[in-house]
């Protein structure tokens, strides 16, 4: 993620966001999807955390694709096939918590 503007943040209006990563998590068809080491945007001051486009489409498509496959006998063998599908979220790591 290269931010090449100072943001304001939307919560407390200061200038004060910072890239960083966050862990995230949804619920999701009975399991808790997390997602650790995401590139948010962080504010310094509030704490608001800000993912921008590129990586909430890639949530919205995984969380779409955990919703199609987690009724599946072989749960592990999806997570690796979402993990493949992280491009700008190499980083991050995907595990299903079971509620």
């Amino acid at each position: 993620m290269d931010i090449e503007f100072i943001l304001s943040c939307p919560e407390c209006g200061l200038q004060t966001m910072e890239e960083s990563t966050v862990t995230l998590a949804y619920p999701q068809e009975g399991v808790i999807l997390r997602m650790v080491n995401v590139p948010a945007l962080v504010c310094s001051n509030c704490g608001k955390q800000l993912v921008t486009g590129d990586v909430a489409h890639q949530i919205s498509n995984i969380l779409q694709q955990v919703g199609n496959h987690v009724a599946l006998q072989h749960v592990s063998q999806d997570i690796r096939q979402l993990r493949a599908q992280v491009s700008q979220v190499q980083s991050a790591s995907v595990e299903l918590i079971y509620a």
